[in-house]
């Protein structure tokens, strides 16, 4: 198989030969690992029944997924990725802020994945063929994986495609095992180890279960759905298809794994499996709970800082109805200036005003192992920092004065016009 040949440029619509059936694969096999299946086991170790804890997970990946969702098409109509179509409301060189929210967010989301990756198949090769629980073990370990994980991105696209059609098909069947497996065992009453409702009552309760194993998903994504859809033909797929198939693939990519995970709690006492997971890691206990707690607060963080600039994105494209200059959005990348996205020397400065404020209310309002952000009064000790922060940037962004956009230096392609019907 080929190594992928296309970074953040134009793809040409030759090259756009994906669909939509591909675009739910890749968000249905790529979610079902352990890393989302722990994410279901959160709200029963906050003290929830099953029916709680599945409508807190089914409402926050809903909502999520509809907020999150419509940045799949922007991409659609670029041809590029979403950091770069950010350009059109940022500047070209502003769309930079995409670009480090996403760089650092692929880094922190695949840190964990090593990590709990490496745990569990060390975990597991130890007790089938007495691997020893060591250092150089977990070493080598988390090197194989990291080597996976760069192979897959060098190969890009096709490859990850190729894997998650195996895997939506092969995990699902294992899912469906494990749900076989654990039924006879299987309880709706709340764990009486969670100790109770982890903030004093139901609804708080509830609410940060809704945030943290519902909303917290589909926030995960707004840097990434548009490195799938800018696969994707306009000229051959409807924005309504491209979207339709952007909510099918996030809820039953999100929504089946933390389920299972959920499913997993109750009917195995997952919670002490996780307090296992989470600490036996290459060093000794202590530093391994260091380590969780900072990449945590790493994901949380960008998560907070990310959001407003994806309302802003958002924003903008449903007030340029979908049209773009794709070649305008290019002159960062081949080192020129000028374009109808310059702005001021390359950025839009109400955009960015508008981001560095959301994402201060985010900062403000974040709740983290070692830190609290004052905010964290007004939602009741609910970690709301994404949802704030996005308000925030995106009305900032509509009271502002607009800023003022250079006229292009050179003719370029016409700009793509979305359909109707978004």
């Amino acid at each position: 198989m080929p190594i992928e040949q296309r970074g953040v440029d134009t793809i040409p619509d030759e090259e756009r030969t994906s669909g939509p059936r591909d675009l739910v694969s890749i968000l249905l096999g790529s979610n079902l690992c352990l890393g989302v299946i722990i994410f279901g086991w959160l709200p029963p170790s906050f003290g929830l029944d099953w029916w709680s804890s599945v409508s807190s997970i089914v409402a926050g990946t809903v909502i999520g997924t509809a907020l999150t969702a419509p940045l799949a098409l922007v991409s659609l109509r670029t041809g590029t990725n979403l950091s770069t179509s950010s350009g059109a409301q940022f500047g070209v060189r502003g769309r930079l802020v995409g670009s480090v929210v996403g760089l650092l967010l692929a880094l922190g989301y695949t840190a964990l994945t090593v990590w709990i990756g490496g745990d569990v198949m060390v975990g597991v090769l130890h007790r089938l063929f007495g691997l020893p629980v060591d250092g150089v073990s977990y070493a080598v370990v988390y090197a194989l994986l990291a080597a996976a994980t760069v192979a897959g991105a060098v190969y890009g696209y096709r490859v990850l495609l190729t894997m998650s059609r195996v895997l939506a098909v092969g995990m699902t069947a294992l899912l469906a095992l494990g749900v076989l497996a654990y039924a006879p065992h299987f309880t709706t009453a709340a764990l009486p180890e969670a100790g109770g409702y982890l903030l004093g009552s139901f609804w708080p309760t509830w609410l940060l279960a809704a945030v943290a194993a519902g909303l917290s998903g589909p926030i995960a994504f707004i840097t990434l759905l548009g490195d799938y859809t800018r696969y994707i033909s306009p000229s051959r797929h409807s924005s309504r298809t491209v979207l339709h198939a952007t909510w099918l693939g996030l809820i039953a990519g999100l929504l089946v794994p933390q389920l299972f995970g959920t499913f997993t709690a109750y009917a195995a006492r997952a919670t002490l499996t996780v307090a296992v997971v989470a600490t036996v890691c290459v060093f000794v206990g202590h530093y391994a709970w260091n380590a969780q707690s900072a990449l945590t607060s790493f994901v949380l963080l960008l998560t907070a800082i990310g959001t407003p600039w994806a309302v802003i994105t958002l924003i903008g494209f449903a007030r340029s109805r979908g049209v773009y200059d794709p070649d305008a959005l290019q002159v960062f990348n081949r080192r020129s200036r000028g374009g109808i996205y310059w702005y001021r020397a390359g950025w839009n400065v109400r955009a960015t005003v508008s981001w560095v404020l959301g994402a201060c209310v985010g900062l403000l309002a974040v709740s983290l192992p070692s830190y609290e952000g004052p905010l964290l009064s007004l939602t009741g000790g609910v970690d709301c920092s994404f949802i704030l922060s996005g308000l925030v940037g995106g009305l900032a962004y509509l009271a502002l004065p607009s800023g003022r956009a250079s006229h292009p230096v050179e003719a370029g392609p016409q700009p793509v016009r979305a359909e109707s019907g978004l």
